[in-house]
């Protein structure tokens, strides 16, 4: 986890973002896929 690193806040901050960031964008990505392989290609879904 990343809060418990021995680090400054200040050098904390920035990966804290980036990574909940990261995470939106992938669970984006795997909800808008798996829409698409719904509409196109439901016998796989």
């Amino acid at each position: 986890m990343l809060l418990a690193f021995p680090a400054p806040l200040n050098r904390k901050i920035p990966g804290i973002i980036l990574g909940i960031a990261l995470l939106l964008s992938l669970n984006l990505l795997r909800i808008t896929s798996l829409y698409l392989v719904g509409v196109h290609f439901p016998r796989f879904f």
